[in-house]
């Protein structure tokens, strides 16, 4: 997609910039003051240093999705549901299931056969059996329904490495009977996939079909471009048209794990699309059958294969189409299950990027950009697994060393509060710059989501390691189990015995559409696993713990240091997003969840207002001016955190910018670091994800 298919975000690019310029300006700054001080090369000031060094550089890739868009132009007609396709277009519709319930996987199947198609065009649903269930083929085989077909039965070879992917490709297999006799698909079919549990709306195909046989979209052929000769948007060969997920079981008020993860469906794939990337993230979504099978089908040597199917088809010259509208509900996973998910997507990223085959960064057919942002998930997972605990750790090393001044890794002079003042509020802007107000909630729960599951990114990344080192097989993918919802929302799938009454040749009815989600009545408290969860509650307990040698040190009255008090403020408030946490798993997840969320989210607000207050307090007296009669005395006397300790009103400022200065701009960067303010973190996932969390893998 070339620049005329696209829109510059003027706001956006605005952020952007002003991020570059004071991103660059801080850390100029810090590096040589650290060097100035000797200090450049200490194992601790070096290793907070490369922190705050990787969360600028995740935080600004993401700044840089943020400064184009996709115009509304693009999809107006698909969006009308008045668009059209070519005659005898066919969509070929994949379910993949595994262990998955028959309510779940019937009410799916149901949906997809009962969508309307544009005129002319017909479909086939195919549910993929990997489990070989006797119940979904009996369900099935009762449908008498020509368009629904059940597949299972196919040879899984040992050391398989995604069971999906495999299964996926072992149904193109079948459908164009792939080796002897094969039968090439024709230019207008396509291939939809819906992960079992993803209940799509009624005009899915409607809006979709048409994107993906836009006008200057098929030649006869359905042959892509030349990948040297990027098209215009007049002939465009688009293969991939994907939509957002959303998720029926998530209470966005408390969303503490950041399913909804709206900042990456609303915000980073129109800037990625735009930039004119492929992202493929695994289900509610049609392919071109001839991109499909052009690129080999699934690639099937990773865990996470929609990833990487979007680079393939971009390395083939395919383009993408974006449909910002949620045309499907499905189910978030719950306790273990979600650990395994953010695992197995973190995964897959670092085996890309580890790997001599699909490492985004050797990719020729790329360019520079490209590679950089199709990197950029596995880079936030990275950032979000190293920043957090090493960031956290600052106020309780400083605090539980037993000195008499609290030390940090640092020291705050009047120039480096100069320099950091106006990147905190660039980091901040980058963060929440959103076009929807209640987009900022979940911006927020994005920033707590990379605290919560930053254990979770690092055991992947200790494992893809020793995988890439030869000294670990490969991970596998594992499927998300998924508890079911209860009846369906039609009513007509209480239960497997009564599924035989969905024949769509029998009843005549018409599948409803998906309902908006609602927030779920809070279920029985479920603990989950503890290897998932123990070091953010080790983090918790340590930070309470130097939190309380703090209190018990101001209240000794020994030593009067405002930088003590910040940092005792700031261990303490390390330990809610684990706080958080413990509730999710051990108290509710309904009505005390919510109004646990609502004061951290307002603690956060406070704190975030307070920091910038704080950084315009220190700022030197003629460049803030003086309206409040403040002189020089918060300055501390341009001692910093290094001067003897004195009144706490000289130094409160000096103290709080200290804190914040190498920790919120990485947490908001990098993935969540620890930090007096729970702000939002485009890595969560981006992301990670981090950068999305993540490009693909749901």
């Amino acid at each position: 997609m070339d620049d005329n298919d696209s829109t510059w975000s003027l706001g956006g690019l605005a952020v952007f910039a002003a991020f570059v310029v004071a991103a660059g300006a801080y850390l100029t700054v810090r590096v040589t003051e650290l060097a100035a001080a000797g200090r450049l090369g200490a194992p601790w000031p070096a290793a907070v240093l490369a922190a705050e060094l990787l969360g600028a550089s995740s935080v600004g890739l993401y700044a840089l999705c943020l400064a184009r868009r996709l115009p509304a132009s693009l999809t107006a007609v698909a969006r009308s549901g008045a668009g059209r396709v070519p005659p005898g277009t066919h969509v070929h519709v994949l379910v993949p299931c595994y262990t998955e319930a028959l309510t779940i996987v019937a009410e799916t199947v149901w949906a997809a056969a009962e969508a309307d198609l544009p005129p002319g065009a017909t479909s086939t649903v195919w549910l993929l059996d990997d489990g070989a269930d006797p119940a979904k083929k009996e369900w099935v085989a009762g449908l008498a329904c020509p368009r629904i077909r059940y597949v299972a039965g196919r040879a899984r070879p040992a050391g398989e490495v995604n069971g999906k992917a495999a299964n996926l490709n072992a149904a193109l297999a079948s459908i164009y009977q792939r080796g002897v006799g094969a039968k090439p698909p024709g230019p207008h079919e396509a291939v939809a996939v819906f992960d079992a549990d993803q209940v799509c709306d009624r005009a899915f195909f409607k809006k979709t079909l048409p994107l993906l046989f836009e006008e200057g979209g098929v030649d006869g052929r359905g042959a892509p471009p030349s990948p040297s000769s990027p098209p215009s948007s007049s002939s465009a060969r688009v293969g991939l048209v994907l939509t957002p997920q959303r998720y029926a079981n998530v209470d966005e008020r408390a969303d503490i794990f950041n399913h909804s993860n709206r900042h990456f469906w609303e915000a980073m794939i129109p800037g990625l699309t735009s930039w004119g990337m492929v992202v493929c993230t695994g289900t509610n979504l049609v392919l071109r059958s001839t991109a499909l099978m052009g690129v080999g089908g699934f690639p099937a040597d990773t865990v996470t294969e929609d990833y990487l199917l979007g680079m393939e088809l971009k390395m083939e010259g395919w383009e993408a189409r974006y449909l910002a509208e949620y045309l499907a509900v499905g189910e978030a996973p719950e306790d273990g299950s979600l650990f395994r998910q953010r695992s197995r997507w973190c995964k897959g990223h670092l085996q890309a990027l580890l790997s001599r085959a699909h490492c985004p960064l050797l990719q020729g057919r790329l360019s520079l950009l490209q590679r950089l942002l199709y990197a950029s998930g596995a880079w936030a997972y990275i950032t979000s697994a190293i920043t957090t605990p090493l960031l956290s750790a600052v106020p309780v090393v400083a605090l539980l060393s037993g000195g008499a001044s609290p030390a940090l890794p640092f020291a705050l002079t009047p120039t480096l509060a100069t320099a950091f003042l106006p990147y905190f509020l660039a980091v901040h802007a980058v963060v929440y710059w959103c076009d929807a107000p209640d987009l900022l909630r979940a911006l927020w729960f994005g920033g707590v989501a990379a605290r919560l599951l930053w254990w979770t990114y690092a055991k992947a990344l200790w494992n893809t390691g020793l995988w890439a080192l030869g000294l670990k097989r490969a991970s596998r993918f594992k499927s998300t189990a998924k508890a079911g919802l209860g009846p369906s929302p039609s009513g007509r799938l209480a239960a497997a015995g009564g599924a035989a009454g969905l024949s769509p040749a029998a009843s005549g009815e018409a599948a409803p559409a998906p309902s908006a989600p609602v927030a779920p009545s809070s279920p029985p408290p479920s603990v989950a696993s503890w290897r998932d969860i123990w070091a953010p509650l080790l983090l918790a307990a340590t930070s309470a713990a130097a939190a309380g040698v703090g209190i018990a040190r101001i209240a000794s009255g020994e030593e009067d240091s405002a930088a003590l008090d910040v940092l005792t403020a700031w261990a303490a408030y390390n330990a809610v997003p684990p706080l958080l946490l413990a509730h999710y798993a051990w108290v509710g997840r309904g009505r005390s969840l919510r109004a646990a969320c609502t004061l951290a989210a307002l603690a956060s607000t406070a704190v975030l207002a307070g920091a910038a207050f704080a950084g315009w307090l220190f700022l030197p007296p003629h460049i803030r001016g003086d309206a409040f009669g403040l002189g020089d005395r918060y300055t501390g006397g341009g001692g910093g955190l290094y001067a003897p300790a004195g009144p706490k009103a000289a130094f409160f400022a000096d103290a709080i910018l200290s804190a914040l200065g190498a920790d919120e701009a990485v947490a908001a960067a990098g993935g969540g670091a620890g930090g007096p303010a729970l702000i939002g973190a485009p890595v969560a996932g981006p992301a990670g994800a981090g950068l999305r969390t993540s490009l693909g893998g749901r």
